[in-house]
């Protein structure tokens, strides 16, 4: 019982187990009750004294009945007293449970989230610290998550403590798997080593529960403490069972948060390193997810596109027919399988830009089995398919250029023999008489016949040239005469009569005039004028500084324009580039092939055009400087050739009979005594005889390819070890090869491409026998 000042009586029950000495009521509650006239219920808030103890706050209920007695004085009659602070607790802990759960929603870290935990059981009493400490990944630490209210030096003691160190509550907890009481800290064995520490921090009780998953996994401890030695009693270990299961749900809360996090980080990873694009859509085929790739190639963001139908964002057209594809979504959904993307598929981005696609369709399952979805993989292969064409447009070459280059040999051969009965001819007939210019007519025609030999093997393979001075005049109007032959154009020449000579190939420059003059009549399909000027330039050192592409020297320059339709503006960077056509049946190599040679004899090719008006082509070559190394190539006609006899004796090596026939005329009526071989094994010991003997060859003519036997190359290794002064010349039909274009590093002291005239046969046998014996 106790009694209040104002003389009435408060009966409770329950006080007498709390010993309690004094009861005030805050504020003006007795002067309140005093004015008070009915029976009425409120909740009253006390300061309880325990005997000897400081105070402790109650919540009190009270349910009590106002009376006055005989002399008018107030009673006040407790009817009963029921103690709320379970009740008031329960709410607090309730409320601090929601405050945790609305952290987790938003998302913040763990530790936050924790340390919130802690601080709503320390809310339960004024005289308890709490910690979290979790296990690491491996099981052999346990790392401090979670202790607001601790002291700093005490936290950084136990945190990362061994689980197998020494004696400690935290570790025993763990092990055991269940709740370590720990009353008396100063006398409990457990805090051996860490009993000094927690004492000199008025800590004198510390109760530890282990932090259990769903699948009863010990997550790590949950501790609290007190700054009295106590045992808990059974609202404590309600506490205790509440506080270790609400940490259990957060952090397995928090850890599949983060695994969920994490395993969208890594699928956001993976689907921006694949190099494909991917979309997956629901089974209505709404868009859900599309990766970088597929958002440049779409021209689609994910935001933008996420709920779209697939076909406003993934719209398909047959690359041939223009008609728009069926939805691929419902292709997967009908087969609930893999689905090939059908071929030739154009994909129309957002800004219209078209790419040809290649790709899958896959369901996406769910756990019991159900299409939940449809994947979409796909890549461009525009690109690809553009190099597979250029690969088998390049084998489709490689394969023309071996064709062409037996043919070239084999037509060759057959050219050497009309152009070497033609040349004789010819010396056999007046200049002034018809029959002279017909045979010399039927020599250029030959002679074009070889250049278009070369011209196949330049546009198949493209090959080193083979230079020799020549005057480009002639070159350029039979070149003219014979691209325009039939057609409506008339060809107005600008050629002076000192035009400067140059170092070329004569047939790989008559493919490049060729072509310009071609495409010059194809762009003037109704006829006109074609304007071809010849002029030497000299480029000095201010030209090289204005960025011409060509180095200070001596420039012959050849300008073809036409009046022509011209060629679009865009189009004019990529003209020279392989493949680059507007022509309907154009292969694209033409212009390409122009300018790959151009750069191979050091020259320099420049386009300018305007639609409408036409096109000027401008080839810059280098003047030769060995002018007085030009031969008169075609003797002046009327010219003959003067045989003298006896002026030695020349080895031929040819396969074919023919050729060996045409050079035995030709070298006869040159005055030379001839001996051949079929091979370079029969070439050696013809060369071997004829040294020992005393009459040796004074040259030797060899075939640079010879089918199933030692070729011209192989056949002069042999004949320089028997003599090193040999002087070879070298002839072939394949005027592609290499050795041609470089003949003086294997050891040949000239070159012959096949077929070709007396003259020329004449003229090289000169060089090659004047030139001295002596190394």
């Amino acid at each position: 019982m106790a009694i209040i000042p104002n003389k009435g009586v408060f009966m409770v029950e329950f006080l007498k187990k709390l010993r309690v000495r004094f009861i005030q009521f805050p504020g003006e509650i007795y002067q309140t009750l005093c004015h008070i006239k009915a029976m009425i219920e409120s909740w009253v808030t006390v300061n309880i004294w325990r005997a000897g103890k400081q105070r402790v706050k109650f919540w009190i209920n009270i349910s009590r009945l106002l009376l006055r007695d005989q002399f008018g004085r107030l009673n006040i009659l407790s009817k009963g007293g029921q103690d709320l602070t379970l009740r008031r607790r329960t709410q607090s802990l309730l409320a601090g449970q929601k405050r945790v759960l609305e952290m987790i929603a938003m998302g913040a870290p763990l530790p936050k989230v924790l340390e919130a935990l802690t601080r709503t059981i320390e809310q339960q009493s004024p005289e308890l610290f709490c910690s979290i400490l979790l296990l690491d990944e491996e099981g052999k630490h346990l790392c401090l998550m979670a202790a607001p209210n601790l002291p700093e030096e005490f936290n950084t003691a136990i945190d990362g403590i061994a689980m197998d160190a020494g004696s400690n509550g935290f570790n025993a907890a763990i092990r055991r798997k269940g709740l370590v009481i720990v009353s008396d800290i100063s006398t409990d064995p457990l805090w051996v080593d860490f009993r000094d520490l927690a004492l000199r921090y008025g800590l004198r009780a510390c109760w530890s529960v282990p932090i259990f998953s769903r699948s009863n996994e010990v997550l790590g401890t949950f501790a609290l403490y007190y700054q009295e030695s106590r045992s808990p009693n059974p609202y404590d270990l309600e506490l205790i069972e509440t506080a270790a299961h609400l940490a259990g749900i957060v952090i397995e809360l928090k850890r599949a948060e983060e695994a969920l996090a994490k395993e969208k980080e890594y699928l956001a990873v993976t689907l921006r390193s694949i190099g494909d694009g991917v979309i997956t859509t629901d089974t209505e085929g709404r868009v859900a997810l599309i990766n970088e790739v597929a958002e440049k190639l779409t021209g689609w963001t994910q935001e933008a596109s996420k709920g779209k139908p697939l076909t406003e964002v993934f719209h398909l057209v047959h690359e041939k027919t223009r008609q728009t594809v069926e939805n691929p979504v419902k292709k997967v959904l009908e087969i609930s399988g893999t689905t090939t993307l059908p071929h030739h598929l154009i994909l129309i981005a957002k800004d219209g830009t078209e790419r040809l696609i290649a790709g899958s369709g896959t369901p996406i399952w769910d756990k019991n089995g159900g299409v939940i979805g449809v994947v979409l993989v796909f890549r461009d292969i525009t690109e690809k398919k553009k190099i597979e064409e250029e690969r088998i447009r390049a084998s489709n070459l490689e394969s023309l250029a071996l064709l062409a280059g037996g043919i070239a040999h084999d037509f060759n051969n057959i050219l050497a023999a009309i152009t070497v009965n033609i040349s004789l001819a010819k010396l056999s007939v007046s200049p002034e008489t018809e029959m002279f210019k017909r045979l010399t007519e039927a020599e250029k025609a030959s002679l074009r016949a070889r250049n278009l030999t070369q011209q196949l093997l330049t546009f198949s393979k493209g090959g080193e040239p083979i230079k020799r001075i020549t005057s480009l005049t002639e070159l350029i109007k039979d070149t003219a005469g014979f691209a325009l032959g039939g057609s409506k154009i008339r060809c107005e020449f600008s050629i002076p009569g000192n035009l400067w000579p140059a170092e070329v190939d004569e047939g790989q420059i008559s493919q490049v005039l060729h072509n310009l003059i071609i495409n010059a009549r194809q762009a003037m399909p109704k006829g006109g004028i074609l304007k071809i000027r010849g002029e030497n330039i000299t480029i000095g050192p201010e030209k090289i500084q204005q960025g011409w592409p060509l180095q200070p020297g001596k420039y012959i320059k050849i300008s073809v324009e036409d009046q022509g339709i011209g060629i679009p503006e865009e189009h004019l960077p990529k003209i020279f580039d392989p493949y680059f056509t507007t022509k309907r049946k154009g292969t694209g190599l033409g212009l390409a092939t122009t300018y790959s040679i151009i750069k191979r004899h050091d020259g320099y090719i420049h386009v300018e055009s305007k639609p409408g008006v036409g096109t000027t082509f401008t080839i810059y070559l280098p003047a030769s400087q060995k002018e007085t190394e030009i031969q008169e190539d075609a003797i002046q006609v009327g010219t003959l050739i003067h045989p003298k006899g006896d002026k030695g004796r020349i080895l031929i090596m040819d396969d074919e009979e023919i050729v060996r026939e045409a050079n035995r005329r030709m070298l006869n009526y040159l005055g030379y005594e001839v001996e051949f071989a079929k091979e370079g094994t029969e070439a050696i010991e013809l060369y071997r005889k004829a040294k020992e003997s005393g009459k040796p060859f004074d040259a030797v003519i060899l075939d640079l390819t010879i089918p199933g036997g030692l070729g011209g190359h192989e056949t002069l290794q042999k004949l320089l070890e028997i003599n090193p002064q040999v002087k070879a010349i070298l002839s072939s039909g394949y005027l592609d090869d290499p050795v041609m274009a470089d003949f003086r590093k294997w050891g040949f002291k000239g070159v012959i491409p096949k077929p070709y005239k007396v003259e020329e046969l004449d003229r090289i046998l000169q060089n090659v026998l004047s030139t001295d014996q002596t190394s």
